[in-house]
Formats: C-alpha cells, sequence, structure tokens
C-alpha cells in the first residue's frame, strides 16, 4: 500500500455582525480556486458579540485566519497573542 500523505484542510473565515452583506466568502473561494490552491475552506463566522470567539477557535482547530468586520476590529485584539505594530 502506498504511503498517502493526507494534507489537512486549512481554514479561514470572516467573523462579524451581521454578514448577509459580505463578499469576502466568494470572493476568496473564487481565488483559491483561480490560483489552484488546494485543501482550502473560507467560513462566515456571524457572531453578535465577541465573546462567541473563543468557540469558534476551539471548534475550527485548523483555522489559520480571520478577516474581521467593525465593530470588532478594535474588540478582538485582546483575543490577540501579539500585534504587528506596523
Amino acid at each position: 500500500m502506498a504511503n498517502l500523505k493526507v494534507q489537512k484542510v486549512r481554514e479561514y473565515g470572516l467573523i462579524g455582525y451581521p454578514l448577509d452583506h459580505a463578499f469576502s466568502k466568494t470572493f476568496f473561494e473564487r481565488k483559491f480556486e483561480e490560483e489552484g490552491i488546494n485543501n482550502i475552506k473560507y467560513h462566515l463566522f456571524p457572531i453578535s458579540e465577541i465573546q462567541r470567539l473563543p468557540r469558534i477557535l476551539e471548534s475550527h482547530p485548523n483555522l489559520f485566519g480571520l478577516n474581521v468586520t467593525i465593530p470588532y476590529k478594535e474588540l478582538v485584539i485582546p483575543y490577540l497573542d501579539d500585534i504587528d505594530p506596523v
């Protein structure tokens, strides 16, 4: 039997509320496809309060990054490991 290397799906997403108007999912899925980037999923995470973020992080261990909408751009800071001063 061949030694198959299974790649984990990397996940990215958008947090905010509401997300009905968000175009990010369509944009990034199309971009990943056009550039031949595989094993990636992009999710919308409509959260009505920032305190729900830890649940998202716990339930998505392959989450590599998030886009953040207003009003959470500043509220998300306490949940970050570090901040690049740039």
